[in-house]
């Protein structure tokens, strides 16, 4: 939190301020309540990432990763109720978590006593309600089955390094798998030149290479259900100028 303080103190604080020199506490106390909670809200809001997996069939576990930057979050959300309010008002809205691959020795499994505290607790999780992790516009699977990509003459290498940004909702308890949101990072948008029988094979790609990954990304008949219309499934696709 003092990174984020250091550096919103310099653009806000009058002339007047307390000397840089002074405790963190005393230049905390004499900023507006206004400053404070946007801060608090900044640190409430920072990106979180967790590693999803499984030791087998219908054991599914997550952890969380950087525990310092969840700590950050969890310690901003106790602080004021109404910079609280702020946060989990944004949280609630927009609030998502990206999911992560990690290396097998740092996995919470190998390590005694790791799993309860790397572990985001189920209170702070409910807050969120999207999960997502970043994959690659062409999907290996798309070299491997040409016939899936008809469409296409040859990849464009406009899109070569574009990337796709996958939500899904969150996995809490009861909660339906599905594909929520499909995000494509790219300086040009592909989907306008685009067919509704291209970008249904497209996503059907997406999806297929995206149930490898995560458990929260397949479900108990392997792929995630998608809708089959052209319209509908063109409202699941955003472009994010890259």
């Amino acid at each position: 939190m003092k990174s984020i303080q250091a550096n919103a103190l310099p653009q806000e604080l009058p002339k007047t301020s307390t000397p840089l020199s002074a405790p963190m506490t005393d230049i905390w106390t004499k900023l507006p309540q206004e400053m404070k909670d946007k801060i608090i809200v900044q640190a409430a809001t920072t990106p979180l990432k967790l590693h999803l997996y499984t030791t087998g069939p219908n054991q599914h576990y997550l952890q969380a990763i950087d525990i310092d930057v969840w700590q950050t979050v969890k310690n901003a959300l106790s602080i004021t109720q109404s910079s609280r309010k702020a946060a989990l008002k944004i949280l609630h809205e927009s609030g998502s978590i990206e999911d992560v691959d990690i290396s097998l020795d740092e996995h919470d499994c190998y390590r005694f006593g790791a799993w309860t505290r790397h572990r985001p607790s189920n209170a702070l999780l409910a807050h969120f309600n999207l999960l997502w992790r970043w994959m690659p516009f062409y999907t290996p699977n798309v070299s491997n089955y040409p016939d899936v990509m008809a469409h296409w003459k040859e990849r464009d290498p406009v899109h070569e390094n574009a990337r796709i940004k996958f939500y899904v909702p969150f996995p809490h308890p009861g909660q339906a798998r599905a594909v929520a949101r499909i995000e494509i990072h790219a300086s040009s948008n592909p989907v306008t030149a685009w067919g509704d029988g291209e970008v249904k094979a497209m996503v059907f790609e997406w999806v297929l290479f995206v149930s490898t990954t995560s458990w929260a990304f397949s479900d108990n008949h392997g792929t995630l259900p998608f809708p089959m219309e052209g319209t509908e499934l063109r409202a699941l696709i955003c472009w994010v100028e890259a």
